[in-house]
Protein backbone atom coordinates (compact mmCIF):
# COMPACT_ATOMS: atom_id res chain seq x y z
CA UNK A 1 0.00 0.00 0.00
CA UNK A 2 1.41 3.37 -1.06
CA UNK A 3 0.15 6.55 0.60
CA UNK A 4 1.06 9.95 -0.87
CA UNK A 5 1.09 12.89 1.54
CA UNK A 6 0.21 16.15 -0.21
CA UNK A 7 1.17 19.57 1.19
CA UNK A 8 -2.38 20.81 1.86
CA UNK A 9 -3.32 17.84 4.10
CA UNK A 10 0.07 17.18 5.66
CA UNK A 11 -0.91 18.46 9.10
CA UNK A 12 -4.23 16.58 9.34
CA UNK A 13 -3.18 13.34 7.66
CA UNK A 14 -1.32 11.76 10.55
CA UNK A 15 -4.30 9.96 12.10
CA UNK A 16 -5.45 8.43 8.82
CA UNK A 17 -1.90 7.28 8.04
CA UNK A 18 -1.73 5.50 11.40
CA UNK A 19 -5.05 3.74 10.76
CA UNK A 20 -4.02 2.61 7.26
CA UNK A 21 -0.65 1.45 8.58
CA UNK A 22 -2.35 -0.61 11.30
CA UNK A 23 -4.75 -2.14 8.78
CA UNK A 24 -1.83 -3.13 6.55
CA UNK A 25 -0.07 -4.65 9.53
CA UNK A 26 -3.16 -6.71 10.41
CA UNK A 27 -3.22 -8.30 6.94
CA UNK A 28 0.60 -8.52 6.67
CA UNK A 29 0.77 -6.01 3.80
CA UNK A 30 3.66 -3.63 3.24
CA UNK A 31 2.98 0.08 3.77
CA UNK A 32 4.89 3.00 2.29
CA UNK A 33 4.15 6.67 3.05
CA UNK A 34 5.80 9.22 0.79
CA UNK A 35 5.57 13.00 0.44
CA UNK A 36 4.61 14.44 -2.93
CA UNK A 37 7.79 16.54 -2.93
CA UNK A 38 9.67 13.24 -3.32
CA UNK A 39 8.84 13.52 -7.02
CA UNK A 40 11.86 15.88 -7.08
CA UNK A 41 14.17 13.41 -5.26
CA UNK A 42 16.22 12.71 -8.40
CA UNK A 43 16.96 16.38 -9.07
CA UNK A 44 20.59 17.47 -9.05
CA UNK A 45 20.10 20.30 -6.55
CA UNK A 46 16.63 19.29 -5.30
CA UNK A 47 15.74 22.94 -4.63
CA UNK A 48 12.21 22.94 -6.02
CA UNK A 49 8.94 21.83 -4.45
CA UNK A 50 5.48 20.88 -5.68
CA UNK A 51 4.08 24.03 -4.09
CA UNK A 52 6.59 26.16 -5.97
CA UNK A 53 5.63 24.52 -9.26
CA UNK A 54 1.86 24.78 -8.72
CA UNK A 55 2.17 28.44 -7.73
CA UNK A 56 3.50 29.21 -11.20
CA UNK A 57 0.55 27.59 -13.00
CA UNK A 58 -2.14 30.22 -13.47
CA UNK A 59 -5.10 28.13 -14.64
CA UNK A 60 -6.87 26.41 -11.69
CA UNK A 61 -7.74 23.36 -13.80
CA UNK A 62 -4.17 23.04 -15.02
CA UNK A 63 -2.90 23.41 -11.46
CA UNK A 64 -5.05 20.51 -10.24
CA UNK A 65 -4.18 18.43 -13.31
CA UNK A 66 -0.47 18.93 -12.66
CA UNK A 67 -0.87 17.78 -9.07
CA UNK A 68 -2.69 14.62 -10.20
CA UNK A 69 0.00 13.95 -12.80
CA UNK A 70 2.76 14.26 -10.18
CA UNK A 71 0.92 11.90 -7.81
CA UNK A 72 0.54 9.25 -10.52
CA UNK A 73 4.19 9.57 -11.54
CA UNK A 74 5.32 9.24 -7.92
CA UNK A 75 3.08 6.20 -7.36
CA UNK A 76 4.52 4.51 -10.46
CA UNK A 77 8.09 5.33 -9.47
CA UNK A 78 7.60 4.08 -5.91
CA UNK A 79 5.86 0.88 -7.01
CA UNK A 80 8.62 0.20 -9.51
CA UNK A 81 11.35 0.75 -6.90
CA UNK A 82 9.67 -1.86 -4.71
CA UNK A 83 9.63 -4.41 -7.52
CA UNK A 84 5.89 -4.23 -8.23
CA UNK A 85 4.67 -5.30 -11.66
CA UNK A 86 1.16 -3.87 -11.11
CA UNK A 87 -0.27 -0.82 -9.37
CA UNK A 88 -3.89 -1.03 -8.21
CA UNK A 89 -5.70 2.31 -7.93
CA UNK A 90 -8.80 2.57 -5.76
CA UNK A 91 -10.61 5.11 -7.94
CA UNK A 92 -14.38 4.77 -7.54
CA UNK A 93 -16.99 5.09 -10.29
CA UNK A 94 -17.90 8.59 -9.00
CA UNK A 95 -14.34 9.78 -9.46
CA UNK A 96 -13.92 8.15 -12.85
CA UNK A 97 -17.22 9.60 -14.12
CA UNK A 98 -16.15 13.10 -13.02
CA UNK A 99 -12.73 12.61 -14.62
CA UNK A 100 -14.32 11.58 -17.91
CA UNK A 101 -16.66 14.58 -17.98
CA UNK A 102 -13.81 16.92 -17.14
CA UNK A 103 -11.60 15.34 -19.82
CA UNK A 104 -14.31 15.81 -22.44
CA UNK A 105 -14.70 19.47 -21.43
CA UNK A 106 -10.94 19.96 -21.81
CA UNK A 107 -10.97 18.59 -25.35
CA UNK A 108 -9.53 15.17 -24.48
CA UNK A 109 -12.33 13.22 -26.13
CA UNK A 110 -9.97 11.10 -28.20
CA UNK A 111 -8.14 9.79 -25.11
CA UNK A 112 -11.37 9.36 -23.10
CA UNK A 113 -11.27 5.52 -23.10
CA UNK A 114 -8.12 5.50 -20.93
CA UNK A 115 -10.14 7.19 -18.15
CA UNK A 116 -11.90 3.91 -17.35
CA UNK A 117 -9.59 1.38 -19.02
CA UNK A 118 -9.08 -1.43 -16.48
CA UNK A 119 -5.62 -2.41 -17.74
CA UNK A 120 -3.36 0.55 -18.44
CA UNK A 121 0.21 -0.29 -19.46
CA UNK A 122 1.18 2.84 -21.37
CA UNK A 123 3.94 3.97 -18.99
CA UNK A 124 6.83 1.93 -20.36
CA UNK A 125 8.29 -1.52 -19.87
CA UNK A 126 10.09 -0.49 -16.68
CA UNK A 127 6.93 0.79 -15.00
CA UNK A 128 4.07 -1.20 -13.42
CA UNK A 129 0.76 -1.73 -15.19
CA UNK A 130 -2.02 0.32 -13.63
CA UNK A 131 -5.21 -1.58 -12.80
CA UNK A 132 -8.47 0.16 -11.89
CA UNK A 133 -9.65 -2.45 -9.42
CA UNK A 134 -12.65 -0.54 -8.06
CA UNK A 135 -14.01 1.19 -11.18
CA UNK A 136 -17.45 -0.35 -10.63
CA UNK A 137 -17.60 0.55 -6.92
CA UNK A 138 -19.34 3.78 -5.93
CA UNK A 139 -18.05 6.20 -3.31
CA UNK A 140 -20.84 5.18 -0.92
CA UNK A 141 -20.00 1.50 -1.38
CA UNK A 142 -16.32 2.19 -0.80
CA UNK A 143 -17.24 4.07 2.37
CA UNK A 144 -19.16 1.02 3.62
CA UNK A 145 -16.22 -1.27 2.83
CA UNK A 146 -13.73 0.93 4.66
CA UNK A 147 -15.89 1.51 7.72
CA UNK A 148 -16.64 -2.22 8.01
CA UNK A 149 -12.96 -3.15 8.35
CA UNK A 150 -11.44 -0.09 9.99
CA UNK A 151 -12.14 3.23 11.72
CA UNK A 152 -10.90 5.08 8.65
CA UNK A 153 -12.87 8.33 8.48
CA UNK A 154 -13.88 9.15 4.92
CA UNK A 155 -15.38 12.55 4.43
CA UNK A 156 -19.14 12.38 4.02
CA UNK A 157 -20.57 14.85 1.55
CA UNK A 158 -17.23 15.12 -0.22
CA UNK A 159 -18.81 16.25 -3.48
CA UNK A 160 -21.96 17.79 -2.05
CA UNK A 161 -20.03 20.30 0.04
CA UNK A 162 -17.77 21.30 -2.82
CA UNK A 163 -19.98 24.21 -3.92
CA UNK A 164 -19.14 26.12 -0.74
CA UNK A 165 -15.56 26.85 -1.80
CA UNK A 166 -15.70 25.64 -5.41
CA UNK A 167 -13.61 27.49 -7.95
CA UNK A 168 -16.05 27.82 -10.82
CA UNK A 169 -13.13 28.25 -13.22
CA UNK A 170 -11.89 24.76 -12.32
CA UNK A 171 -13.37 22.24 -14.77
CA UNK A 172 -12.45 19.33 -12.50
CA UNK A 173 -14.43 20.72 -9.57
CA UNK A 174 -17.38 21.58 -11.80
CA UNK A 175 -17.39 18.00 -13.12
CA UNK A 176 -17.34 16.57 -9.57
CA UNK A 177 -20.23 18.81 -8.62
CA UNK A 178 -22.19 17.79 -11.73
CA UNK A 179 -21.71 14.08 -10.96
CA UNK A 180 -22.82 14.58 -7.36
CA UNK A 181 -25.94 16.47 -8.42
CA UNK A 182 -26.73 13.89 -11.12
CA UNK A 183 -26.47 11.11 -8.56
CA UNK A 184 -28.70 12.98 -6.11
CA UNK A 185 -31.42 13.50 -8.69
CA UNK A 186 -31.00 10.19 -10.50
CA UNK A 187 -29.59 7.27 -8.46
CA UNK A 188 -28.58 5.53 -11.67
CA UNK A 189 -26.81 8.57 -13.07
CA UNK A 190 -23.23 7.44 -12.47
CA UNK A 191 -23.99 3.94 -13.70
CA UNK A 192 -25.40 5.44 -16.91
CA UNK A 193 -22.25 7.54 -17.41
CA UNK A 194 -19.99 4.53 -16.82
CA UNK A 195 -22.09 2.36 -19.15
CA UNK A 196 -21.75 4.95 -21.91
CA UNK A 197 -17.99 5.16 -21.38
CA UNK A 198 -17.69 1.37 -21.49
CA UNK A 199 -18.86 1.45 -25.12
CA UNK A 200 -15.74 3.35 -26.18
CA UNK A 201 -13.02 1.33 -27.89
CA UNK A 202 -10.11 0.77 -25.46
CA UNK A 203 -6.56 1.60 -26.55
CA UNK A 204 -4.07 -1.12 -27.39
CA UNK A 205 -0.81 0.22 -26.02
CA UNK A 206 1.14 -2.42 -27.91
CA UNK A 207 0.41 -0.28 -30.96
CA UNK A 208 2.71 2.59 -31.82
CA UNK A 209 0.92 5.56 -30.31
CA UNK A 210 2.10 9.08 -29.65
CA UNK A 211 1.58 9.97 -25.97
CA UNK A 212 1.69 13.36 -24.29
CA UNK A 213 5.02 13.40 -22.39
CA UNK A 214 3.35 15.06 -19.39
CA UNK A 215 -0.01 13.34 -18.82
CA UNK A 216 0.54 10.28 -21.09
CA UNK A 217 -2.76 10.90 -22.92
CA UNK A 218 -2.81 9.33 -26.41
CA UNK A 219 -2.84 12.09 -29.01
CA UNK A 220 -5.17 12.30 -31.96
CA UNK A 221 -3.48 12.71 -35.33
CA UNK A 222 -4.48 16.39 -35.35
CA UNK A 223 -2.58 16.94 -32.08
CA UNK A 224 0.66 15.25 -33.11
CA UNK A 225 3.24 17.99 -33.74
CA UNK A 226 5.28 18.26 -36.88
CA UNK A 227 9.07 18.30 -36.83
CA UNK A 228 8.88 22.05 -37.43
CA UNK A 229 6.60 22.49 -34.40
CA UNK A 230 9.03 20.61 -32.17
CA UNK A 231 12.00 22.64 -33.35
CA UNK A 232 10.06 25.83 -32.61
CA UNK A 233 9.04 24.90 -29.06
CA UNK A 234 9.41 22.02 -26.63
CA UNK A 235 5.82 22.37 -25.44
CA UNK A 236 4.64 21.39 -28.92
CA UNK A 237 5.18 17.77 -27.83
CA UNK A 238 2.35 18.08 -25.26
CA UNK A 239 -1.37 17.51 -25.72
CA UNK A 240 -3.60 20.55 -26.23
CA UNK A 241 -4.98 20.26 -22.68
CA UNK A 242 -1.57 20.31 -20.97
CA UNK A 243 -0.29 23.06 -23.23
CA UNK A 244 -3.27 25.30 -22.46
CA UNK A 245 -3.86 24.43 -18.81
CA UNK A 246 -0.31 24.05 -17.51
CA UNK A 247 1.65 26.41 -19.76
CA UNK A 248 -1.13 28.85 -20.66
CA UNK A 249 -0.39 28.41 -24.37
CA UNK A 250 -2.71 27.50 -27.23
CA UNK A 251 -0.24 27.69 -30.11
CA UNK A 252 2.15 24.74 -30.58
CA UNK A 253 4.77 27.16 -31.82
CA UNK A 254 4.87 29.43 -28.77
CA UNK A 255 8.48 29.96 -27.82
CA UNK A 256 10.06 30.30 -24.41
CA UNK A 257 9.74 34.07 -24.59
CA UNK A 258 6.38 33.51 -22.86
CA UNK A 259 7.16 34.14 -19.17
CA UNK A 260 4.60 31.61 -17.91
CA UNK A 261 6.05 28.84 -20.07
CA UNK A 262 9.55 29.74 -18.93
CA UNK A 263 8.80 29.77 -15.20
CA UNK A 264 6.81 26.52 -15.31
CA UNK A 265 9.48 24.74 -17.38
CA UNK A 266 12.15 25.76 -14.87
CA UNK A 267 10.26 24.06 -12.04
CA UNK A 268 9.15 20.84 -13.71
CA UNK A 269 10.72 17.61 -12.41
CA UNK A 270 13.63 16.48 -14.55
CA UNK A 271 11.78 13.26 -15.47
CA UNK A 272 9.03 15.26 -17.20
CA UNK A 273 11.48 17.51 -19.06
CA UNK A 274 13.42 14.43 -20.19
CA UNK A 275 10.17 12.90 -21.48
CA UNK A 276 9.48 16.07 -23.45
CA UNK A 277 12.95 15.96 -25.01
CA UNK A 278 12.52 12.26 -25.85
CA UNK A 279 9.17 13.00 -27.52
CA UNK A 280 10.79 15.78 -29.49
CA UNK A 281 13.39 13.39 -30.90
CA UNK A 282 10.79 10.95 -32.24
CA UNK A 283 10.55 10.79 -36.03
CA UNK A 284 6.89 11.71 -36.30
CA UNK A 285 6.73 10.92 -40.00
CA UNK A 286 7.17 7.21 -39.19
CA UNK A 287 4.46 6.99 -36.57
CA UNK A 288 1.46 4.76 -37.28
CA UNK A 289 -1.60 6.47 -35.86
CA UNK A 290 -5.07 4.87 -35.91
CA UNK A 291 -7.69 7.16 -37.44
CA UNK A 292 -10.85 5.05 -37.13
CA UNK A 293 -11.37 5.21 -33.38
CA UNK A 294 -14.78 6.01 -31.92
CA UNK A 295 -14.87 9.11 -29.72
Amino acid sequence: VIHVVTPEVEQEDGENVSIIQKLCSDVHASFVSIHLDDVFSDEVNNCYSVGGLLDKIVDPTGKEDMKSILIKRLLLKTASSHGCSSLLLGHTSDRLAASAISAAAKGQGYSLPVTIQIIDNRYGKDMPTIILCSKDVSREEMHCILTSVTDFATKEGEYRDIEIDMDKKNLNQLAKHFVAMAQDNNPGGIQNIMSSLAKLVPFDFDEELYLCPICFAPLHQDEVPTVEDCHASLIATCCDSCRAGIFGSIDKGDSFTNSTIDTVMERLPRSIVDSMHSSRSVSYTHLTLPTNREV
